[in-house]
């Protein structure tokens, strides 16, 4: 018999998260009197973001609600991650029989906001913000919220202009302290980093600041942890300027053993120029997202050692169905059962399951189907 989405729901609540996970090694971790005891925690952390990390989608919620029309607005769609969202979402909206249209403002701000102002006048009930800051939006989303419009978004949230975001912002601290913790044990407990900084999107400026305090807590124990240099990068550069400064970096600062970056899909890029220039021996490179274009850098052993695997069509799913809970007049759902999971070589054949990209460890697409009444 078809196991229960509220039996699956209290499996997965039993069962270990990242989120929990996460929260508890950061407390040991930070908690540290030793360098060696510092180290043997990082450790302990990245081998419990290994297995699998189980939790499902909401086990109560509304039916589906009808002939909505919604506008969906990725960073661009060129970056692989945007562009798993933005799908998810679109895919979601269509299941629900919904109006749903991406618009790809390709990395451009101005474009962004002119996405917004469409989606007003084509008369829109939802949006569907994907890694688009708040900051650079309040004229516009106003706008769309006094016209009644509900926008929720995958992002930091700013004077309540967006109605919900997912999966909030610990979330993405948690994902960066888990890199530094695993390019730190995989250096043999040693970091010394170039990053490539992303200040323009909410989730890697909070991925980095996660970094940046594990490499704090080891230097107050006399570890070896530091960033060489950062540098600023922006998507509408990331497969033209972005792979040449990454490669002028690694030149000019030899020493180095971990390249940085907040997002895989810059990465991927990175590591093509990377082994045109002849440079993939130099040192490795750890990422967030496991996207298809860099699982394969992953299973080969090749620059990219690891990746802390995001499910970002969830999360495009978990935005609509909070955008239909909104439609229905109900309160949104903060925990979506949206969650991380580290891969790295040994257990990517595991986590993928024959996919190109990882896309969590439940069904989330028959979970939602099944709670839609779809």
């Amino acid at each position: 018999m078809p196991e229960s989405i509220s039996h699956k729901f209290a499996r997965g609540m039993a069962a270990v998260t990242i989120a929990a996970g996460l929260a508890s090694g950061l407390a040991s971790t930070a908690s540290a009197d030793t360098l060696k005891e510092f180290d043997a925690r990082a450790a302990a952390l990245v081998e419990k973001a290994k297995p699998e990390q189980v939790a499902h989608v909401p086990p109560t919620g509304p039916k589906g609600v009808a002939k909505k029309k919604i506008v969906i607005i990725p960073c661009a769609m060129a970056a692989e991650g945007c562009a798993r969202m933005a799908r998810g979402a679109e895919e979601a909206g269509k299941l629900l029989g919904w109006d749903a249209t991406i618009i790809d403002p390709a990395g451009d701000l101005a474009k962004v906001a002119d996405a917004v102002q469409r989606a007003i006048s084509i008369g829109a009930d939802g949006l569907v913000i994907l890694s688009n800051d708040a900051r650079v939006l309040q004229g516009p989303l106003r706008q769309a919220k006094s016209n009644g419009m509900f926008v929720v978004a995958e992002g930091v949230n700013m004077d309540g202009l967006y109605d919900a975001t997912l999966p909030g912002e610990k979330f993405f601290l948690d994902q960066g302290y888990l890199m530094a913790a695993t390019a730190y044990t995989m250096g043999q407990s040693r970091l010394d980093m170039i990053k490539l900084s992303s200040p323009e999107f909410g989730a890697p400026r909070l991925r980095e600041q996660g970094t940046q305090k594990f490499i704090d807590e080891c230097k107050a124990l006399g570890g070896k942890c530091s960033v060489l240099v950062s540098e600023n990068t922006l998507v509408s550069d990331i497969s033209t300027l972005v792979p040449k400064q990454a490669v002028s970096l690694i030149q000019k600062y030899p020493s180095y053993n971990v390249l940085w970056s907040g997002y895989d899909a810059q990465l991927n890029f990175i590591i093509q120029a990377i082994e045109q220039a002849d440079l993939l021996k130099t040192g490795f490179s750890v990422g967030f997202d496991a996207n298809s274009a860099n699982t394969p850098f992953i299973a080969q052993d090749k620059y990219e050692k690891g990746t802390v695997g995001f499910p970002l069509e969830w999360v495009g799913y978990g935005l609509v169905d909070d955008l239909n809970r909104l439609f229905a007049g109900e309160k949104i759902v903060l925990d979506q059962g949206i969650r991380s999971r580290l891969i790295v070589k040994e257990n990517i054949k595991d986590a993928l399951k024959g996919g190109p990209a990882w896309e969590g460890d439940a069904d989330f697409r028959a979970e939602y189907k099944a709670l839609w009444g779809r």
